[in-house]
This record gives C-alpha cells, structure tokens and sequence, in this order.
C-alpha cells in the first residue's frame, strides 16, 4: 500500500491545544474525515466510523483502559490493537502518528486528500 506523511499540526504544543484529552474530536483532511483522541499524553488516530455499523466515534467515550467504548451498541476498541473487545466485527482502523521535529503528522493511505 502507498503511504503518504500528512501533517496535523505545527507542534505537540499545537496538538494538545486543539485536542482536550480524552475527548474523540473529528479530523477532517480534505474530503475525508478521521477520528481523534489524545489519552494519556499520546494521540491516536483511526477512522471516523465504528467497525460495527458505522456510528461517528467522536461521539463514543475513551476509556483510562485505552479503548474507545461505541455507545451505540457496546463495542469496545483498543486503541493499541484496534481489537473489538469480544471480536465481534472487524478491527478499528488506526493510523500510525508521528511527531518530530516537523510537527505532528499521521501516515495515511496515498488515496486520501491532503488538505486541511
């Protein structure tokens, strides 16, 4: 799979004033839309929909057991693995973050749009 580095954010600085922690905000890179969430001091980010049916994750809770709890039907996600908790549907799509030096950026399918 073809990858591109997409930059988010100037700086980790930058980061965690534009996501509270332990709150999932919607990402928006060009038409495509990502679910974020920073916990505990590292920010995950994955798809916009729950594996199970799609209901937008910004409006599920992340746990301090660092997964993301779908209200809809229960389904709980690890934001490590990205392992439904009883495997009862696919994995939650996670992408992988980067910060260094040029900020902080996520490495996305090339077939994504790269404008914020």
């Amino acid at each position: 799979m073809v990858t591109e580095k997409v930059k988010l954010f100037e700086s980790e600085r930058s980061m965690k004033d534009a996501l509270p922690a332990n709150e999932i905000k919607t990402i928006r890179i060009g038409k495509d839309r990502f679910s974020a969430v920073l916990l505990k001091g590292q920010l995950h980010f994955m798809e916009y929909g729950c594996p199970h049916m799609g209901y937008p994750l910004f409006q599920a809770v992340a746990t301090p057991f660092e997964e993301i709890s779908c209200p809809w039907h229960n389904y709980r996600f690890s934001l490590e693995t990205g392992l439904e908790s009883n495997q009862r549907c696919r994995p939650l799509k996670r992408y992988e973050v980067i910060i260094d030096k040029e900020g902080v950026s996520v490495i996305l399918p090339k077939q994504s749009q790269t404008q914020l």
